[in-house]
């Protein structure tokens, strides 16, 4: 049983814990949030165990939503102040999902455990992450990816953190080196390797959900438990000295962005999953749109969610979801009363303009802050500010704002428009002109929010309308200031992805704001890009899919036709990654025909690649034309990967001769370590499935030496596991020597494919040497393997095998019946190879020519016989 299924099961039977709560009715924010802190300490106090009670309903969760621009982030901070100032025994966990880089699930789980790294001691935890980390990053040690991850705070913190991680899991393995000691192979920090530490067996012993967590070969799944393990942790850490912690979670209407399709595992089921793990920790979320995690409507894309759930997010007199409307008049004076003050703190704004103001502001915050500003400026022009200066709607405020400040700071102010989270450094690469003190003054102004580690932005409206107002100030920039800015980012930003070496590539929040920046810059601005389509497709082969659902997040007013069809093949190739084919097809298709969407070259064949790998799963489209445009009359990285592709492809549907001759086209000693890898990758399978093993082999070699040169555990799995995949039919002894091994190590990276692919070589090596009840067993566990991991066609290849190991027993009853039913479970399956090997594993000829040999039918029939005649008796 899965982690998953046992909390499912543990919240269908057990004792429901009851407690006193306090509930909130219509009181002011800063009431409804002292009293949910009191009523979870009163909760800890009667049930210092609620956290292993996974059928109680939560009331952790404290939501404020209201319009932007009404201070809902300037409340939570004032909140997380109130908190931190309350106590020493409490620590708060701060998150702005407006940054592209919140978004990642797997450095969400860590902003948790960095936040709460005062509090010391989570060993539950960090040795699930440890294990995750692992299996999910082979060859990247923990430790260096935290050091280098500026979101996690700042360097002394991240090094702390990163520290004892290190020192943790190094008491558990003594001397190992540990990947997150510094060691770049993924294996040496498994479970089978540290069950049976001290610390290990005392969390086995004590933590109810340790081992199921630790032994789930799902790293998804254990990913969206990690929360769990450190629920337990807390628990232990709250009853011996009592502890608050808070997390605070801001712009949250970010995470459940219309471009993404809710399911369960993303970002809003992993947050979900964490409040409701952590019942004694107060969550405070600030949206634009009330939390709809009480809505039955959830439940497919929520793990945990109804009115039973979150009672406390349901409709009704009680509920911990509060409306943050507009300030009240008074409050509005109040505000305009205080926010500018002479020496002696007398309000520098007379009170019957103050009134007026309040008024015209109708309770807005960030109008009245863009109104003090103006306010300043007409006062150090020497005026006397009046009514009519503060008439009209925020936009109408901005424009005079913009037309207030001196030329540095309206640019500088039109600069940050441009980008969503930005330094020091940022606005120099826009505005190179500048000194540092004008960079500074801006900087120091109220409209501007200082974020950690001296970062700043400024709210979303206020980015919006002087993109939109500044064509009507007096002094606008013209369409070649706008775009001479627009240029030098983009020369800056990318010159950081062409960089193998540069901290974009380890540095997830330099990435991520760099890439929502290039594709904001083009989608919404027009801006040439010229490696735009490179610098995706070097994201995605990286794997850092959260860094690509960023870039989907753009301002939908200032959207150009263009950048429309930019965000609709991120949105698909999202898609592709979780799944969802058809989807994927409909939202892709319109880049191809005679009149496709609109967009640069490069980035409509991009698009069609992904058709292409879609069509080519699914069916439903000619994915080789598709590779084939693609490459047509271009010898870049894109039409690399479209032969490479479209061989595979041939490949499949039995054509290896086409393959071989696609694969020809490439220098086979290409310095392009990872195409290198690829290359040989596709001709070893091309050899392979024409029965020319000791060609195969040759090239799987060479993937091995690939793999090993850029020291790559992931790589090194698969390149072993090919190699015995074909070294099993011509070099038996080999691979029984190496497969434990093998086995093993795709085992602690938890690649279920190259499981199965071990045990189907383990089988096949073995025909000749073991019991054919032996031989049935590995390969049923490798058909089994390969079909819960949802390769359908590769689950074919243990039958085949079947048919194989019945034939050299001698008995060819047993083989044809087998080969009847290899291909009944064929039929639809792109396996002509192994329909092929079979006939001739029992007719000794292939007689309905489903494959095309590359050296001809004669070559690979007796090639494919060789091994049926050294394992006969």
């Amino acid at each position: 049983m899965g982690i998953s299924e046992e909390v499912r099961a543990r919240r269908l039977g057990g004792t429901r814990v009851s407690a006193q709560r306090i509930f909130t009715d219509r009181v002011s924010q800063a009431e409804a949030f002292a009293g949910k802190l009191e009523e979870l300490r009163q909760l800890r106090t009667a049930h210092p165990d609620v956290s292993l009670d996974l059928t109680a309903p939560r009331r952790n969760v404290l939501a404020f939503y209201g319009d932007g621009g009404i201070g809902k982030t300037s409340l939570s901070r004032e909140l997380e102040r109130r908190f931190l100032a309350g106590s020493q025994r409490r620590q708060a966990v701060r998150i702005d999902f407006s940054e592209p880089t919140a978004r990642d699930p797997e450095l969400f789980v860590l902003h948790l455990r960095s936040g709460l790294a005062p509090l010391k001691h989570f060993p539950a935890f960090d040795t699930g992450l440890a294990l995750y980390w692992a299996r999910q990053n082979p060859g990247v040690p923990l430790t260096d990816f935290v050091t280098h991850q500026s979101s996690l705070g700042t360097a002394a913190q991240r090094q702390r953190f990163a520290r004892e991680l290190s020192e943790f899991t190094q008491g558990i393995v003594d001397g190992a080196g540990l990947v997150v000691g510094g060691a770049s192979r993924a294996a040496r920090f498994a479970w089978r390797q540290i069950q049976n530490s001290l610390v290990v067996r005392d969390l086995r012993k004590n933590c109810p959900f340790f081992e199921a967590c630790a032994t789930e070969e799902d790293t998804e799944q254990l990913r969206l438990h990690l929360p769990l393990l450190l629920a337990w942790d807390l628990m232990r850490l709250q009853a011996s000295g009592d502890a608050d912690v808070a997390i605070f979670l801001d712009t949250f209407e970010h995470v459940p962005n219309q471009r993404r399709s809710a399911r369960l595992a993303d970002l809003e089921d992993s947050i979900v999953r964490s409040a409701f793990f952590l019942p004694t920790t107060l969550f405070v979320v600030t949206s634009r749109r009330r939390l709809d995690w009480a809505a039955d409507t959830r439940a497919p894309s929520l793990e945990f969610s109804g009115p039973a759930v979150w009672p406390g997010l349901a409709d009704g007199p009680a509920s911990d979801q509060h409306r943050v409307g507009m300030l009240s008049a008074e409050d509005s004076r109040d505000y305009l009363e205080h926010c500018l003050c002479d020496d002696a703190g007398a309000p520098v704004i007379p009170e019957e303009l103050r009134d007026q103001v309040a008024r015209l502001s109708e309770g807005m915050p960030l109008y009245l802050d863009v109104a003090c500003n103006h306010y300043m400026a007409l006062l150090g022009r020497g005026q006397t500010p009046e009514v009519g200066d503060f008439a009209g709607g925020l936009p109408q405020v901005v424009m005079r704002l913009m037309e207030d400040l001196d030329d540095p700071q309206s640019d500088l102010l039109r600069a940050a428009a441009l980008l969503r989270v930005f330094d020091r450094g940022t606005l120099r690469v826009a505005v190179p002109s500048l000194r540092s003190s004008a960079i500074e003054q801006f900087l120091d102004r109220s409209f501007v929010l200082q974020r950690e580690d001296d970062v700043f932005s400024i709210h979303e409206l206020l980015q919006t309308s002087v993109r939109l107002q500044d064509s009507f100030t007096a002094n606008p920039w013209s369409a070649d200031e706008w775009a001479e800015v627009a240029a030098r980012l983009v020369a800056h930003w990318s010159a950081l992805f062409e960089d193998p070496d540069s901290r974009l590539w380890r540095d997830r929040r330099t990435q991520a704001l760099a890439f929502w920046q290039l594709t904001g810059l083009y989608a919404t601005l027009g801006t040439t890009v010229p490696h735009l389509a490179y610098i995706i497709m070097q994201v995605q082969l990286r794997g850092v899919w959260a860094t690509i659902d960023a870039g989907r997040d753009q301002p939908a007013a200032l959207l150009t036709d263009h950048g429309r069809s930019l965000l609709t093949l991120l949105d698909g190739m999202m898609e592709r990654q979780i799944g969802d084919l058809q989807h994927t097809v409909e939202l892709l298709a319109p880049f191809e025909g005679p009149t496709p969407l609109p967009a640069e070259e490069n980035l409509r064949r991009l698009a069609l690649y992904y058709l292409g790998e879609t069509y080519d799963l699914r069916g439903g489209g000619d994915a080789a034309a598709t590779f084939e445009a693609i490459a047509a009359e271009h010898d870049d990285r894109l039409a690399h990967e479209a032969l490479i592709a479209l061989a595979h492809s041939r490949s499949r549907d039995g054509d290896n001769a086409a393959a071989l001759a696609i694969a020809r086209q490439f220098d086979p000693e290409i310095r392009d370590g990872e195409l290198r890898y690829r290359l040989h990758e596709l001709f070893g399978h091309i050899w392979w499935c024409a029965g020319h093993f000791d060609r195969a082999a040759h090239h799987f070699a060479i993937t091995k030496q690939t793999a090993e040169e850029q020291d790559s555990p992931l790589l090194l799995a698969l390149a072993r596991r090919h190699l015995a995949l074909v070294q099993c039919w011509s070099s038996p002894a080999l691979v029984l020597a190496d497969i434990e091994e093998i086995e093993q190590l795709n085992r602690d990276l938890g690649l279920h494919p190259g499981i199965a692919q071990c045990q189907m070589s383990r089988a096949t090596a073995l025909v000749g040497q073991a019991s054919l009840a032996t031989i049935d067993e590995l390969l049923d566990d490798a058909a089994h393997t390969f079909t819960a991991a949802g390769y359908l066609d590769d689950a074919i290849g243990p039958v085949a095998v079947g048919v194989f190991a019945a034939a050299a027993s001698g008995d060819l009853t047993l083989a044809n019946t087998r080969k009847e039913a290899l291909f009944q479970q064929a039929e639809g399956r792109r396996v002509r190879h192994w329909l092929a090997a079979a006939d001739i594993w029992t007719l000794g000829a292939d007689p309905h020519g489903r494959v095309t040999w590359p050296e001809g039918a004669d070559v690979s029939v007796a090639a494919w016989a060789a091994p049926l005649t050294a394992r006969r008796p």
